[in-house]
């Protein structure tokens, strides 16, 4: 009880299965990627199907996803932030479990809650240096790479025996016989490079050896396909895995074994591309949503990227944010591709068929649950585009959602429904995508109980004007699209959003109005809230070559859009981000602040009665500060994270709540392969403060790690990693009012080998144990062993 209050007043959450431990996420600039952990405090009897980090860039409106991969108790992901161009990016954790369920962290996200961090930028550019190719961000084939870049105002300071010019930080080119200097400008033109994002970074230096301009951006390349002979040839490349994975919680009263394998595989043939994905897992059941993930693709490449595509098994279609979007779809996918006249299509279910049952949580736990029936939900979209969505592309998507009666017996299954979702979009860029503009609009009809089927058209004769005369043909018509009865709603809902971007003299500016009206739904995209509109607006101000940032947004949203309820909830989010990432060596340092503010306009005792008043404000002060600390031939990379959470109610005492968060993070990577982590953390939480509910909350933490990499064990070419990490940690919580003290510590072990040896693959294995003492005494600990090849 105590760690589901410490969790949720961190950030206003609410009831939830999980208990997380926040861990703000850590950047390494060098490698340009952010990594993200995730913890749960205790375990619970509610088994886990997969965690997912939903990411956008700040004054985006839709999200992106990508997987947790379980580690023992941490659940880990990693993002390269050379793809994103805002300072800013906004992040919540998404837990989905066997039983179909979902938890997200914050508990509101992302309706009201998200979390945030401060991203460096991969552009930063020396205003005194002129790129000639590539520029920033530009597109080009693999075969026609020449960097090219003037530096006129550097011509008498600079050595030209000193000159650095890195290809993805790792290949100094300035090394090649390719690398020209000339006076005050410098070329390199490989033969070719592969496809892909490419980060160029070049560093100046004088006579003396002091750097004069450092300097860092990326472009893009393509592969050029259908122009070139003697190209069939078979390539591929993929990799796959074995895992078995052992858990005993709780002094062994909950046993699970995870046995897991993967493939991924992808391969070209002249002009075809093709691929595929394998996960299978002894989860698989049928009395849960699936677990297993399999698909195969088929691609063949006419000219300039213009392609068709076959997908079959799982995927996850993209059609557009309020319609067809982050959902899975298992069956038949493709789509044609020709820039001037685009097709794509989906077809498979969504949801699978499942006869009501009993389950029981755990091997030797009484505790049991029935779980409703649930339909076979099969799902259809297509989608007609013209324009390559470069500059123009004008889209007209339908959908169709419905849930098979006869895939389940069961009587208590929940009401089978179907649903159809017409829409149009259109997208509308400048060449260099300094104006962005894009559009939605959508249509939905809704039959909330399709049991039983249409009903005759000779049943609704006698309701219909003069008698249904001229009726039946269009009676016809709509029943080969929807099912036909009295819970049919006959008038359609609506469902909009405009966003526009701009890049302009260091502003990156965008906004964004969404609404959906009240009854929209669409099954490609369940979780969109409906009677709810938006309006936000966001500015991303480059205020001194591309190292200080200010990040200004506004939003405002309300439910009731149609004003045919009784009382409207208005909410207003108003904030800003200040960051400063130094090209030299400068800590890095960000500050933030957010205030959210939900009131309903009720007051006690006022003539609704049946409404409860609503006025809260919640502000949220968060700062980071990470410097490399130079010390020997050390190199030390320090982070310091603070984040203080305040929320008053103004009718509810007990929903008042204070939280302050301080984490120190400190990695030394020494000459030799040793590279050592400490980690502090320190946490308090007071809620419903000067009330008989008051709670006061303090979670403490220490964590060491070590990490040694043993190179040439038993051969030239192979490797041996050891790692150990451990977490201390202390719990203390205090109920005032009942004068309940409740204390236990927290100690977290875990330890690894890998042993890797490039042409025959990797094999690891990971041991975590968790014990905990005090006010709860028990231990649960994983052992995790895998084989790991790459081809």
């Amino acid at each position: 009880f105590f760690y589901l209050i410490l969790a949720s007043t961190l950030m206003a959450g609410g009831v939830h299965r999980l208990t997380i431990q926040y861990n703000p996420p850590i950047i390494q600039e060098k490698n340009h990627t952010i990594y993200f952990e995730l913890n749960t405090l205790e375990q619970s009897i509610y088994r886990i199907r997969e965690v997912r980090l939903y990411y956008r860039e700040k004054g985006q409106a839709d999200f992106r996803w990508t997987d947790f991969r379980a580690e023992g108790f941490r659940y880990l992901a990693a993002l390269d932030i050379r793809h994103f161009h805002s300072p800013v990016l906004e992040y919540y954790y998404d837990i989905a479990f066997t039983d179909g369920a979902h938890q997200t962290y914050p508990e509101t996200a992302p309706a009201a809650n998200l979390l945030s961090v401060a991203l460096p930028q991969v552009a930063n550019i020396d205003e005194n240096i002129v790129i000639i190719s590539p520029e920033p961000g530009e597109e080009i084939y693999t075969d026609e790479l020449v960097i090219t870049v003037s530096f006129p105002r550097y011509r008498n300071q600079v050595d030209p025996e000193r000159i650095h010019l890195w290809l993805d930080n790792s290949w100094d080119v300035s090394k090649s016989s390719f690398f020209k200097v000339f006076d005050d400008f410098l070329s390199f033109s490989p033969r070719g490079i592969p496809p892909g994002r490419h980060t160029i970074k070049l560093e100046l230096f004088d006579r003396a050896g002091k750097l004069l301009s450092r300097s860092e951006w990326y472009f893009v390349a393509h592969r050029r396909v259908g122009m070139a002979a003697g190209a069939n040839v078979l390539n591929v490349t993929g990799s796959a895995y074995l895992e078995s994975r052992n858990e005993n919680l709780q002094n062994g009263a909950s046993k699970q074994s995870y046995n897991r394998a993967g493939l991924d595989m992808n391969g070209s043939y002249g002009n075809f591309l093709f691929g595929s994905r394998l996960f299978i897992s002894n989860q698989e059941k049928a009395t849960a949503q699936p677990v297993n993930r399999y698909s195969l693709f088929l691609q063949y490449d006419f000219w300039n990227n213009r392609h068709v595509r076959l997908d079959l098994g799982d995927s996850y279609p993209q059609y557009s944010p309020i319609a067809l979007q982050n959902i899975f779809v298992r069956g038949i996918s493709g789509q044609l591709y020709l820039k001037f006249l685009n097709f794509d299509f989906a077809h498979g279910y969504i949801q699978r068929a499942i006869e009501e049952h009993t389950t029981t949580f755990s091997d030797t736990s009484s505790v049991v649950d029935t779980v409703k029936g649930t339909f076979q939900r099969n799902l259809t979209a297509l989608r007609l585009s013209f324009g390559a969505r470069d500059k123009f592309q004008l889209g007209f998507s339908y959908l169709k959602g419905k849930d098979d009666t006869t895939s389940v017996k069961t009587e208590t299954a929940e009401r089978p429904k179907e649903n159809i979702v017409l829409g149009t979009d259109i997208y509308l860029a400048t060449p260099r995508k300094n104006f962005v503009l894009e559009g939605y609009v959508n249509a939905s009809f809704n039959n909330s109980n399709i049991r039983g089927g249409s009903i005759p058209f000779d049943s609704l004769r006698s309701f219909l004007p003069d008698s249904g005369k001229g009726l039946k043909s269009l009676y016809d018509l709509a029943n080969r699209f929807i099912t036909i009865n009295q819970y049919l709603n006959l008038l359609p809902t609506f469902a909009y959003m405009v966003q526009a971007r701009a890049r302009y003299f260091g502003n990156y500016l965008s906004a964004v109005f969404q609404r959906a009206d009240d009854g929209y739904f669409s099954m490609g995209q369940p979780y969109l809230l409906a009677d709810y509109q938006t309006i936000q607006l966001n500015d991303n101000i480059n205020l001194f070559q591309n190292q200080v940032f200010l990040t200004v947004g506004f939003q405002f949203a309300n439910n009731n859009v149609k004003k045919t309820k009784s009382t409207t909830t208005n909410s207003r989010t108003v904030y800003f981000n200040l960051s400063y990432f130094p090209s030299g060596h400068f800590p890095s340092i960000t500050f933030g602040y957010n205030n959210y503010n939900r009131n309903n306009g009720l007051q006690f005792g006022g003539p609704d009665t049946l409404e409860l008043p609503e006025n809260n404000s919640t502000n949220t002060i968060n700062g980071s500060i990470g410097y490399t600390v130079p010390f020997g031939q050390l190199d030390n990379q320090v982070t310091v994270n603070f984040m203080r959470f305040n929320q008053k109610d103004a009718f509810y005492a007990t929903g008042n709540s204070l939280s302050n968060l301080v984490t120190l993070n400190w990695q030394t990577r020494f000459q030799f392969p040793l590279i050592v982590n400490l980690e502090l953390q320190v946490q308090s939480t007071q809620n419903a403060a000067g009330t008989d509910m008051e709670n006061k909350i303090a979670f403490n933490s220490f964590g060491l790690g070590l990490e040694y990499r043993l190179p040439s064990l038993l051969t030239e070419e192979d490797e041996l990693l050891a790692s150990f990490n451990t977490r201390f940690g202390n719990f203390n919580s205090l109920n005032t009012n009942a004068n309940v003290n409740q204390k236990y510590n927290r100690a977290f072990v875990s330890s690894r080998l890998i042993y890797r040896l490039p042409r025959y693959g990797r094999v690891s294995l990971n041991a975590d144990l968790v014990n905990y003492t005090g006010d709860l005494q028990y231990k649960d600990y994983i052992i995790t062993a895998r084989y790991d090849i790459s081809f």
